[in-house]
């Protein structure tokens, strides 16, 4: 009678993808959501607006580090009326070290800037109608997704690779 795990190999394995499949689904859903956005932003008006300030925030980044963030702030007005924004691009907050000074660079205090607004909610703007956060998380999820793919391969192959040396080995055991 040959030896068999039966299904249990394959249950443990989708056991453990699952997760990981659901992550990369949520990553890759919020990614696309806010490239939509970005799309949408590069359809809205412009006006002229005004850097206030730029500055560097420190921000918890996961248990125990801290990194920075750029705060931009700027003012611009529609109909008359002037509204102060912060929003630099249209996804995700992005910060770090190599990414924080390069947004202060191109927005010094000062500065003039041309700014996305939200023709229905004037006080929704940004600075810019790319979403770099956005293609990150994009990428993280197509990575997750051929990572798995590559490991249950592996796994589900390997598997009947080695049940079949079990079973050879309790072949000659049995002679």
């Amino acid at each position: 009678m040959p030896f068999s795990l039966g299904n249990m190999g394959s249950n443990i394995t989708l056991i453990v993808a699952v997760p990981f499949i659901l992550i990369a689904l949520g990553l890759a859903f919020a990614g696309l959501r806010g490239q939509r956005r970005a799309q949408s932003i590069k359809s809205w008006p412009t006006t002229t607006g005004r850097i206030l300030s730029a500055t560097t925030q420190m921000r918890r980044s996961g248990k125990s580090g801290y990194s920075p963030y750029p705060v931009i702030m700027y003012e611009y007005t529609i109909a008359g009326k002037q509204y102060i924004s912060t929003r630099v691009s249209a996804g995700m907050e992005m910060g770090g070290s190599l990414y924080t000074p390069r947004v202060l660079a191109r927005y010094p205090v000062g500065a003039t800037v041309q700014v996305y607004y939200n023709p229905e909610s004037p006080s929704d703007s940004a600075l810019e109608a790319a979403a770099p956060g956005n293609r990150i998380l994009i990428f993280v999820a197509i990575v997750i997704i051929v990572m798995l793919v590559f490991s249950l391969s592996l796994t589900f192959g390997g598997m009947t690779a080695i049940m079949n040396q079990v079973n050879q080995i309790l072949k000659g055991i049995g002679r």
